[in-house]
């Protein structure tokens, strides 16, 4: 089967929004320094969690099952960590609103048959 639209979309989206959050923290550390950090931690994982994204999106888009399955995991231990972390219910529906976005994509009837065909190949 043909790889469905909205595949390719939802991780290359996802891909560049976290592509522009490390810019965008890498850019304001530059410009302010990590003052305004309370924690290296705090620096550290945006980073983390755009290579682990990276990763988990390039195997989605080659019909990596599992791959899609971790990725969904990583997306609700991050928006646990954000609301922890920040406390702020904006920022964490926004998250929450991409894991929805991703779910649909990721998980829709012609997706599964996508997946359920490349991993029997």
């Amino acid at each position: 089967m043909k790889k469905p639209r909205s595949i390719p979309i939802i991780c290359w989206t996802n891909i560049i929004i976290n592509y522009l959050i490390v810019l965008g923290l890498t850019l304001i550390v530059l410009a302010l320094g990590d003052s305004f950090i309370q924690s290296s931690a705090l620096l550290f994982m945006p980073y983390l969690n755009f290579v682990v994204i990276f990763f988990l999106n390039k195997n989605i888009l080659r019909g990596r099952h599992w791959a899609r399955d971790i990725f969904i995991a990583w997306l609700l231990a991050v928006d646990v960590l954000v609301y922890v972390l920040f406390e702020n219910v904006p920022i964490t529906m926004c998250h929450v609103l991409l894991l929805i976005v991703n779910l649909i994509c990721l998980f829709h009837p012609s997706a599964n048959v996508f997946f359920h065909e490349k991993n029997t190949e």
